[in-house]
């Protein structure tokens, strides 16, 4: 997964692509991986991939936040609001709230 990771920090999101389904097919349930995969389908305009990717971190990982806020952020730029709402709810009551 750190291959994927620096590929997409380098701009190479094909390579990124490559080694985060690597990452994903061979460990698959590290729901770390799938939540960079889906961030990065996110990233490329491949929504319904990131959504499958965000679900699957989700179904794997259901007390980390992280997945949730990315895939309610996902929802919100869709204007899907009814699904964006519940899951940005949750994501703030795992990750907690900023404070100024």
């Amino acid at each position: 997964m750190a291959l994927g990771s620096l590929y997409q920090a380098m701009g190479d999101l094909q390579a990124s692509e490559r080694w985060y389904g690597a990452a994903t097919q061979g460990e698959p349930n590290y729901a770390g991986a799938w939540r960079a995969q889906g961030l990065l389908f996110s990233l490329q305009g491949k929504s319904e991939e990131a959504v499958a990717s965000f679900r699957k971190s989700i179904d794997l990982a259901p007390g980390d936040g992280r997945s949730k806020f990315l895939l309610g952020r996902l929802f919100k730029s869709q204007q899907k609001l009814a699904l964006a709402k519940p899951l940005l709810q949750e994501a703030a009551e795992k990750l907690g709230t900023p404070t100024a």
